[in-house]
């Protein structure tokens, strides 16, 4: 794209046209608080405001690697798999766990390969509505 392109996008993109739009209607609100936040950032006032934004975005974070590390937990828990009332040997981790591959382990377990099994619950309207 040539540089003019760009600049064309940019000045009639929807939010150069609402700043227009803000300072048209409220023009010395904007210009009012432009000046304050100016005096604000030149007093220590700012390095607090500063600081509380940096602190609050750190314990963000924190909170997120640990929810983040309890979901992998729960994903890599081991699920058991029982047929007819039978446990198998078998066992998936929890994020491996769907209908595909339920059906592929019990496919591979039938005794005669002609008939497959039927899960009742699978072929419902609610449990099709949780895949989607």
């Amino acid at each position: 794209m040539e540089f003019s392109k760009i600049k064309n996008e940019i000045i009639e993109s929807d939010f150069i046209n609402e700043i227009k739009e803000i300072w048209d209607t409220h023009t010395w609100k904007v210009i009012v608080s432009f000046v304050l936040l100016l005096l604000i950032i030149a007093t220590p006032l700012w390095d607090y405001i500063d600081g509380l934004v940096t602190t609050g975005t750190l314990v963000a974070v924190v909170i997120n690697i640990y929810l983040n590390s309890k979901n992998k937990e729960i994903e890599l828990e081991e699920i058991s798999i029982y047929f007819n009332d039978k446990k198998l040997e078998i066992s998936l981790a929890r994020k491996d766990v769907s209908r595909s591959e339920i059906s592929g382990l019990l496919g591979l377990i039938q005794k005669d390969s002609k008939e497959r099994h039927n899960i009742d619950y699978m072929s419902t309207i609610p449990y099709l509505e949780q895949q989607f």
